[in-house]
């Protein structure tokens, strides 16, 4: 890990337990937390010889101290482990298996100071950002090292209509752990966001302005105009959104590129049903694909993974889901099966690059204790990447 970095090891523990000591003594309200899961992760992939299984573990420990009815100071570490290591986690070596990254880890999660005040809210250091539904900016939440910004954020409201948004970004704390090259980046990055309710909806204006300076290949400038809205329809509700982005080189990226991307989603719930059909186009130039490094890529064009970066001939993903809760029974409360089909071809020159199924249950064995079961069945038609079959067995708690 980098000498700049604030806590790891030991010292994650002296900082949490030292902002609750130093706020005890402050007199100010100190509220502890823990949550963290178990799971156990089989991925199947074409090329490779040996079939990944591992078992892995996290845990999250913090203190949140309320030193004012406008300041706080919160402080977390993270610990990930694996019980069970047949995988390849980007780190270890073990290339004769697929990937499962999660590395081990211990290091410090979140260090913030936070302020809030009527319609104004800031946030100084390391932070989670989770932005709309995170395909820009995200915390990658489905692997076990979440990742991390070191940033300030700040947050204000305008007559309860008209919300803006601005982080500077120094540093990104990805999900392949400190002991990684490629752990994290330094960054000299701006995001922006401002969104207003419009036409009966909320139209969101997403601006990343990404200065990679460990990678400067990889720096872009991303805006995206966003608009969306909720109907009543029957005994049910419809939502839909349509978003339009364009990205160009920014910073000391060598290349220049002018890329478009293009997604929509229409959403009917009713009851304990709901299906949804959507499409996204991420163009391609031949040379790269429209990317978006920072976002939680886990949510899009399904859960295999196979396409967490753009393929330089684009992207077209074309998909169609169902959910249905099933009623309490059998132990769990809330059980719920999703079920989600992609059709992928290269958004240049239409070449198949396959389909996947994807299969998730969801439930609850008590109040603090949840289940998740995830298969993906990717198959990679005639020129996709390789084809993968993932199934994960997850127990999640919070305290």
């Amino acid at each position: 890990m980098r000498t700049g970095s604030i806590m790891t090891g030991g010292g994650v523990a002296l900082g949490v337990w030292g902002v609750a000591l130093l706020s005890g003594a402050a007199g100010a309200q100190v509220e502890f937390h823990l949550d963290g899961r178990i799971r156990y992760e089989q991925v199947d992939q074409a090329g490779i010889s040996d079939e990944a299984q591992g078992v892995t573990a996290r845990h999250r420990f913090g203190v949140t101290s309320r030193l004012s009815d406008r300041w706080s100071v919160l402080a977390e570490g993270e610990h990930v482990f694996a019980l069970v290591d047949d995988f390849n986690d980007t780190i270890n070596g073990q290339t004769r298996y697929p990937v499962i990254a999660d590395p081990d880890a211990f290091e410090l999660n979140r260090l913030q100071l936070g302020y809030s005040h009527d319609a104004v809210s800031a946030t100084l250091g390391r932070q989670r950002l989770v932005i709309a539904d995170s395909r820009y900016v995200g915390n990658v939440g489905y692997r076990q090292n979440e990742q991390t910004f070191d940033a300030v954020r700040v947050s204000a409201q305008f007559h309860d209509r008209v919300t803006l948004d601005y982080a500077y970004l120094d540093r990104v704390n990805r999900i392949f752990g400190p002991d990684s090259a490629m752990g994290d980046w330094e960054l000299d990055s701006h995001l922006l966001v401002a969104s207003a309710e419009v036409l009966g909806g909320t139209a969101r204006v997403t601006g990343l302005l990404f200065d990679n300076e460990d990678v400067p290949g990889l720096s872009s400038e991303t805006w995206a105009v966003y608009w969306g809205a909720a109907r009543p329809l029957g005994q049910g509700e419809l939502r839909y959104f349509v978003e339009y982005a364009q990205q160009g080189d920014y910073a000391d990226n060598p290349a220049a590129f002018d890329l478009d991307a293009l997604r929509g989603e229409v959403r009917f719930t009713s009851g304990r049903f709901g299906v949804w059909a959507g499409a996204e186009q991420l163009e391609g130039n031949g040379s790269r694909g429209f990317a978006t490094p920072l976002a939680t890529l886990h949510k899009f064009q399904g859960f295999a993974d196979a396409f967490l970066t753009t393929p330089a001939t684009g992207l077209q993903d074309v998909y169609l889901g169902g959910s249905v809760g099933l009623g309490d029974g059998l132990g769990l409360s809330a059980p719920r099966v999703q079920l989600i089909w992609h059709a992928f071809d290269a958004e240049q020159g239409g070449a198949d690059l396959g389909s996947e199924l994807d299969l998730v249950f969801t439930g609850r064995l008590t109040q603090t204790v949840g289940l998740m079961v995830k298969y993906a069945d990717y198959d990679s038609g005639d020129a996709g990447p390789a084809s993968r079959e993932k199934l994960a067995f997850m127990l999640n708690y919070s305290f």
